[in-house]
């Protein structure tokens, strides 16, 4: 199994590029209505399980579901 970390990144960045992304994504997942199984988390999942090495990836509510 891989050691792998993912850091924490503060939401009041002063990055605003990374600030214009996160509320692009944020208002995209909002429009769709799609919180739970959308084609967002679909993406997400997948993309991390490849940048882990995983074969699947399952987005959760938070760390204790």
């Amino acid at each position: 199994m891989t050691n792998f970390t993912v850091p924490f990144v503060s939401l009041r960045t002063n990055d605003p590029v990374l600030k214009a992304r996160l509320v692009a994504a944020f208002t995209q997942v909002l429009e769709d209505g799609q919180y739970i199984l959308g084609p967002q988390v679909e993406t997400f999942e997948a993309r991390f399980a490849a940048l882990v090495g995983a074969r699947f990836g399952v987005g959760m509510a938070d760390g204790t579901a």
